[in-house]
């Protein structure tokens, strides 16, 4: 959804300060004010700030006035030497800031020595731009491999200078991340309000409307100087002005990843354009960190949607951040995993909803994350406060954290696997929660950062608001991630056996054994994955062909995220139809939504059906192997995902000829006028039936449509989603 933030009125009236009140409160919060500046030199436009925190390097970073032509940072180990003990020069990049020509400073340091505490300094030619302001002081990071404890501030969807150039809630909240103890911080994406401009950045000289909403004085500028940050792409900001101003260039060359422009064409019907590609990974202690991009430029929509166009562009299996992705998990088995990326997973927001284009087994990201042991997924784009548990065994814990400054929205959208939520309505000036969480009573408890504290295996998640004030805080354990870990792959299941029947395979096995225990199965099936299982020793695959042979092997997992290598196979045969039970799945399934009348979402994981706003999808099978049989019952199987009071209406529709990677609204077959059957009420995870024998006669093309006139509506896994949970018709004759 294409969406312009704006401050509501309830925010507006959180801006009314005094330009008295607004430099009081700066000064409460350890930064001086434009008028107080004196401390520094003139020249400098932008308070020194961190990124690039990897292995033993770090990049500093700042904005100067262009009559300043050389810069340089010095820096020295606290304790042991003077903060000028080692000097560094630094390149420069011209840009435009409000109506000020500027150059934009960095001096990549190397060499630190591990874990260490440095301080440093800025200049221009011989002045010191620091004045007579401290040195700020950081930590290095802490070596790859080694068990220190260590935590990391995450939040998103920030930069958002209001009608008077100020935002007290993201002021206040960048004031809790600096006191929070983080050795370094990561967004989720969306930095700076509304397209991400230098302007928009900004300094600590030039305030206003849409001005300096990220290094104006109270705002980026506290905790920056100490805090290396890693921003993650959104959005909003589709543009070069995050390369500039956030350069990881050795997070990036170190892990073969991406941080430059590149042209995208065409994908959905989008026009060529060019986009940031910013993806990499870097370690801390035993835990890798990868910041991925999930976002599309809400300019460029086409066909699709931004979910849609983003999957296509990112996440199709032959694209290169698909590519870079797959690879570098397989290479860094073990330890503890976190990914960021901008649109939410699972989200509880109605308008920024769950991206169902990255939901599922794998190939998609939901599940090749799942797959390589990561652990925790960190989301934006949605202005709330959302936890979700794992969709299915071995899936991540993902939470959206888009709370860091931008106009807030509410929550509504409570199904599984959302476990708590909470948000907050400018217009209406009240707050909504999900789950385990209780309604804010005032926004203050909605602007929140995630302070993430890792100690060996054990992962603590500290949500913190404005003021300060925690809440939901959940400790996670997971294997991997100290202690020297477990280093031992579990060996394969043995004894797989494969019987073929009517519409089915059964299969049954001896258990793969570990040193800290299997924990669950992958399941293949002519070399493919079909499905991911837990501590098991049998699986019925019911998504077969009569007639058809099938060939299955196993993989054992344990909890660190090591496999085995695959079983022995094992061969069945699904008997031919004539008699008995034929099991069929989609040959065509799609969902279609009036509102979005020529879109399709052909490639959807999920058929939605809702009265309001209105959604239909489509059901195609191909019915064969009946012959001369009498056809005794039809049964269509669905697999609930969201569950609703009235799970939808089926009816046939008039023609078959439509296909899945066409249709939309528009173009959609029409119903008959007669309901073919109804769905009652329906729960999520678990399977419906419909009883559709009328419109099941023989061998031929069964197509169906199914609607539905409640406002809460039922969603269900289509063919494109998990492979066990894929729709079927089970047809039986004699």
């Amino acid at each position: 959804m294409i969406r312009r933030h704006h401050l509501g009125e309830g925010v507006r009236r959180r801006f009314l300060f005094t330009a008295t009140a607004a430099a009081v409160s700066l000064a409460l919060i350890g930064i001086p004010t434009n008028a107080a500046h004196a401390a520094v030199a003139s020249e400098l436009r932008r308070y020194p700030y961190l990124t690039d925190l990897v292995t033993t390097n770090v990049t500093i970073n700042w904005a100067t006035l262009t009559s300043l032509t050389t810069g340089s940072a010095t820096y020295g180990r606290v304790g042991s030497e003077s903060c000028t003990a080692h000097a560094i020069t630094a390149t420069r990049t011209s840009m435009t800031v409000g109506s000020t020509a500027e150059y934009q400073w960095k001096a990549q340091v190397s060499g630190l020595a591990p874990d260490a505490a440095y301080c440093y300094r800025i200049f221009g030619g011989s002045v010191d731009l620091l004045g007579s302001d401290p040195a700020p002081q950081f930590n290095s990071q802490i070596p790859a491999g080694v068990t220190t404890p260590f935590s990391f501030a995450v939040f998103g969807d920030w930069g958002l200078s209001g009608t008077d150039g100020t935002n007290p809630d993201q002021a206040r909240l960048m004031s809790q991340i600096a006191s929070s103890g983080a050795r370094f911080a990561v967004t989720t994406g969306d930095n700076g309000y509304n397209g991400g401009t230098q302007t928009e950045y900004g300094d600590m000289v030039q305030t206003g409307p849409g001005q300096s909403g990220i290094f104006g004085p109270g705002f980026w500028t506290v905790p920056g100087r100490s805090i290396p940050l890693f921003p993650t792409q959104g959005n909003h900001g589709m543009n070069s002005v995050p390369l500039t101003n956030w350069p990881q260039d050795r997070a990036a060359s170190t892990s073969s990843g991406r941080y430059q422009m590149d042209t995208y064409c065409c994908v959905n019907g989008t026009k060529s354009a060019s986009y940031p590609s910013d993806w990499y990974a870097f370690d801390a202690g035993k835990a890798r960190f990868y910041i991925l991009e999930a976002s599309w430029a809400n300019s460029n929509v086409g066909t699709s949607n931004l979910y849609g166009d983003d999957a296509a562009a990112h996440w199709s299996v032959s694209s290169p951040e698909y590519q870079w992705l797959t690879n570098d998990l397989a290479a860094h088995p073990g330890g503890l995993k976190f990914a960021f990326f901008h649109f939410p997973m699972y989200s509880a927001n109605g308008s920024e909803v769950s991206d169902t284009f990255l939901q599922g087994a794998s190939p998609k990201l939901e599940g090749l994350l799942g797959d390589n042991g990561v652990n925790i997924v960190f989301n934006g784009h949605a202005h709330i406060y959302t936890r979700s548990t794992p969709s299915a065994p071995g899936r991540p814990v993902t939470y959206v954290t888009g709370g860091g400054g931008a106009t807030l929205e509410s929550v509504s959208k409570c199904a599984a696997p959302v476990a708590a939520a909470i948000g907050w309505s400018p217009s209406s000036n009240h707050g909504s929660a999900c789950g385990s969480l209780s309604a804010p009573a005032t926004p203050d408890r909605v602007f929140h950062f995630l302070l993430v504290s890792v100690n060996g295996s054990q992962v603590t998640v500290t949500p913190t608001d404005e003021l300060g004030r925690t809440f939901d805080v959940q400790t996670y354990t997971f294997s991997g991630g100290g202690g020297g870990g477990d280093t031992q792959n579990p060996t394969p299941p043995t004894n797989l056996q494969a019987i073929g029947s009517t519409g089915k395979v059964d299969l049954t096995w001896t258990a793969g054994t570990d040193d800290t225990g299997v924990t669950g199965y992958r399941v293949f099936r002519g070399g493919t994955k079909i499905d991911q299982i837990g501590a098991v020793t049998s699986y019925t695959d019911t998504n077969v062909t009569a007639g058809s042979t099938y060939t299955y092997t196993l993989q054992s997992m344990d909890a660190a995220g090591h496999t085995s290598v695959q079983s022995d196979p094992a061969t069945a045969i699904v008997p031919s139809g004539g008699g008995g039970q034929l099991t069929f799945t989609p040959t065509d399934d799609a969902s279609i939504i009036q509102g979005s009348p020529s879109t399709n979402f052909g490639a959807d994981p999920t058929l939605q059906t809702d009265g309001s706003p209105i959604k239909d999808y489509l059901l195609k099978f191909d019915v064969s192997g009946i012959g001369t049989s009498t056809v005794s019952s039809a049964t269509l199987r669905l697999f609930v995902v969201d569950p609703s009071p009235s799970g939808g209406v089926v009816r046939a529709t008039t023609t078959s000829g439509w296909s899945e990677g066409s249709v939309t609204w528009s173009n959609a077959p029409p119903s008959a006028s007669s309901p073919t059957a109804s769905i009652p009420k329906v729960s999520t995870g678990t399977w419906i039936t419909v009883d559709v024998k009328p419109i099941v006669t023989g061998d031929g093309v069964v197509s169906l449509r199914v609607s539905s006139t409640n406002t809460d509506g039922a969603d269900y896994v289509s063919k494109q989603g998990a492979a066990a949970n894929v729709p079927q018709l089970i047809v039986a004759t004699s």
